[in-house]
């Protein structure tokens, strides 16, 4: 994965605001048949086993680097205004490119996660769209910023019994990389199969003017590494 640097460096709007935030989103969605191994999902799940449909790596391999390489071009306010959302659709599971992008637009959702990955369509794998009525999505990807003055911190997601927060140096803008994507090697090391997963962070705040993020109360903390906020140590 190439060295992506953590900002939190003042673009060409000086003056953070007090709550701003961007997002890149990519889906996996669904396709209209099955593939030879019965999945509604392709290079998303696999069917065809007795443990029903499990995790497959290759498409959302696939999205995540796009999203990688996309890092330099998401801090540039021009292409990615504040505020707003750009949607990219990989229709075809081997792809390497979007087949379609939509945006920006100005119907930002709010920020849920700090840049993160999710593979939780099972139920779309294994019934096609109609398991799904709210939109037939076997995976999501996404990369997102936050334009503020407080400290922001993030944290990994769902990783038991661990609480490891680092603080991104203020103020902002701050652009939050990718986790690092090792599922695959995961997968290998006696925890498959998967059915679904999330590998994302989470964002917490002090010291800003507008509470547009949970507090942080977390206790002790380090100071955000690069490329990998958390240096290795474990997986967000």
């Amino acid at each position: 994965m190439p060295v992506l640097p953590l900002l939190g460096l003042c673009g060409c709007d000086c003056g953070p605001a007090a709550c701003q935030g961007k997002s890149l989103i990519a889906f996996i969605p669904s396709q209209a048949t099955p593939d030879d191994t019965g999945s509604f999902c392709p290079g998303t799940f696999d069917c065809s086993g007795p443990d029903g449909c499990v995790t497959t790596c290759a498409a959302v391999a696939n999205m995540v680097a796009w999203l990688v390489a996309q890092f330099t071009n998401f801090q540039n306010n021009t292409l990615y205004p504040w505020d707003t959302v750009t949607t990219a659709y990989f229709t075809d599971p081997s792809a390497t490119t979007p087949s379609s992008i939509v945006g920006p637009t100005t119907d930002f959702p709010g920020l849920a996660g700090g840049s993160g990955y999710t593979n939780n369509g099972v139920l779309v794998a294994s019934d096609g769209p109609p398991a799904a009525p709210a939109g037939s999505i076997c995976a999501t990807a996404y990369l997102t910023a936050m334009n503020m003055s407080g400290n922001l911190f993030i944290n990994p997601y769902d990783v038991p019994s661990v609480t490891e927060p680092c603080l991104m140096t203020a103020p902002g803008p701050y652009y939050i990389p990718m986790p690092p994507f090792d599922l695959c090697a995961t997968e290998t090391e006696g925890i498959s199969p998967l059915t679904n997963y999330a590998i994302e962070y989470v964002l917490q705040q002090t010291g800003n003017s507008d509470d547009c993020l949970p507090g942080y109360s977390g206790g002790a903390y380090t100071t955000c590494q690069t490329p990998d906020p958390f240096f290795g140590s474990d997986p967000p």
